[in-house]
């Protein structure tokens, strides 16, 4: 029997928390504008399309401004022309009020002094999560969701085996030891370690995942703008140090709203090693149990929604439970601020813990803070944990899943009119400005042409003249002033009659 060179399975993602994965790029405060809700980002070429040349003219001047004064005053210019602006927006991402008025209060202010009294700008920088540049949407990279099953799998071969040596909790894993304990783990050797030819490589080469685009089913808005904030993961009298962090997120709560395609391949030595029911189970063995660990906590400390953390684990318990062990569905958690205990493994973790300015840090094998997402940075409750993704395989029906994603995204459902009209005002804005570019165009076609024939019978004119004699020449002069004269109803008189006689009669 033939074995099919490809297999591939379509996957569906719903988001049971934020999700940021990071592209590199940031929203500054000199390509978007906060207002009424929401943050309005757009283009150079929209900044100069919204501005008239006197404030075009202002703009660069306040631009050759240097140090922190101009700084302030290109976030100040920016902001006051927010009206016109998000006319020109590329798309508008929902935020909260409390984070609005975090803007506000900082945009083009000075947020505090170091030593010296040197002034700091604010950072209003916000990190975007990846995007597809053609369409501004956003997509979960196939290599995020790879790496999240990846780890899952090597948890399930190493069974929480720890490493062959002793970790030392005041230094970091001798450097390639987590190489090597993958080589290990899947019994492979790269290219680069011995290059001959058939060696076994990687074999999760032979998985391929791609991007998981997003398509949500009743058009709720992709994105919202979130604080990262740093927690203790335990009662403590201490605060977490770490500064909050603005990011882009994928919102929480987007049931089946990402798809992607996971297939396996076979090459001429070798099958594919693992199944599709090998991966859901590896998944869910290392994901589903830091999920209800996370759960507990987070209602343990009031961080989180209590009715939000109990209908999860009910439907936990019930039927996301019941697909996880028929292996329709399986958990994952993708992107930053997943939690360090995520991406390590069982029994090999050591986690490089801070101890602040001028302290050695330690290794430990669990953290002892949690990022969560928040509404505003001084937020203690109603917090939610980032990277937490549902995968479903297949036409998987989960009815009570869904509906619970819808309930908790109803105030996304209410924010759902407001985008579409801005949306709408945006695309009509914009027509009538490519009506009016058109007709300027047309215009100024249309005088370039005129400006053209003028200057063609000119250069004509020219060029006829540069071969005539004296006489033809006074002639053809002559001619020219006769037919501006009108002679249909005026008589040869005035200047044109001594003229007419001097040419006749030149001696």
């Amino acid at each position: 029997m033939i074995n099919p060179f490809l297999n591939t399975i379509r996957c569906t993602v719903s988001t049971l928390s934020p999700v940021h994965i990071g592209c590199g790029e940031d929203y500054y405060p000199t390509n978007y504008v906060i207002d009424d809700g929401f943050l309005h980002h757009f283009s150079e070429e929209g900044l100069l399309a919204t501005l008239t040349l006197p404030e075009k003219n202002a703009l660069s001047k306040i631009a050759e401004e240097q140090g922190d004064n101009g700084i302030k005053k290109l976030q100040q210019f920016i902001h006051s022309k927010k009206d016109k602006l998000q006319l020109h927006a590329t798309h508008s991402v929902p935020l909260s009020e409390q984070l609005e008025t975090f803007y506000k209060t900082r945009i083009g202010q000075t947020s505090q002094r170091e030593g010296r009294g040197r002034e700091v700008n604010n950072q209003l920088n916000i990190a975007r999560h990846a995007f597809n540049p053609y369409h501004q949407m956003p997509y979960f990279a196939g290599s995020s969701i790879k790496g999240a099953i990846r780890t899952a799998l090597l948890n399930a071969l190493n069974e929480g085996d720890p490493l062959p040596m002793r970790l030392d909790s005041n230094r970091d894993a001798p450097k390639g030891e987590a190489d090597k304990l993958q080589k290990r783990l899947l019994d492979y050797q790269a290219i680069s370690d011995n290059p001959v030819k058939n060696i076994k490589g990687d074999p999760l080469r032979l998985l391929k995942i791609g991007d998981a685009a997003y398509h949500h089913a009743d058009n709720l808005n992709p994105t919202e703008i979130r604080f990262a904030v740093n927690r203790k993961n335990k009662v403590s009298k201490f605060e977490a140090k770490w500064p909050s962090q603005l990011l882009e997120c994928i919102s929480a709560n987007r049931s089946r709203s990402l798809i992607f395609d996971l297939s396996f391949l076979t090459d001429k030595n070798s099958h594919y090693r693992w199944s599709l029911r090998d991966i859901c189970h590896a998944c869910n063995e290392f994901f589903l149990p830091q999920l209800e660990n996370e759960l507990a906590m987070l209602r343990q400390l009031n961080y989180a929604n209590p009715a939000w953390a109990n209908g999860l684990e009910e439907l936990l318990a019930n039927e996301l439970g019941d697909a996880f062990r028929n292996q329709q569905a399986f958990l994952l958690r993708v992107g930053q601020h997943g939690g360090a205990e995520s991406n390590t493994l069982e029994g090999v973790r050591h986690i490089k813990i801070m101890q602040g300015k001028g302290n050695a840090p330690k290794y430990l094998a669990k953290p002892t803070t949690i990022w969560l997402a928040a509404h505003h940075k001084d937020q203690q409750q109603d917090l939610l944990p980032f990277g937490w993704v549902l995968v479903e395989i297949g036409d998987t029906v989960l009815d009570q899943t869904h509906a619970f994603l819808k309930h908790y995204a109803a105030a996304d459902y209410q924010r759902q009119g407001h985008l579409q009209q801005l949306a709408k005002q945006r695309a009509e804005f914009l027509a009538q400005e490519q009506i009016k570019q058109a007709l300027k165009a047309q215009q100024e076609a249309e005088a370039a042409e005129q400006q053209r024939l003028k200057d063609q019978a000119e250069a004509e004119k020219a060029a006829q003249l540069a071969e005539m004699t004296e006489a033809q020449r006074q002639i053809f002069e002559l001619r020219q002033e006769y037919e501006k004269a009108n002679p249909k109803t005026q008589p040869i008189s005035g200047t044109l009659n001594p003229k007419l006689t001097t040419i006749a009669n030149p001696i």
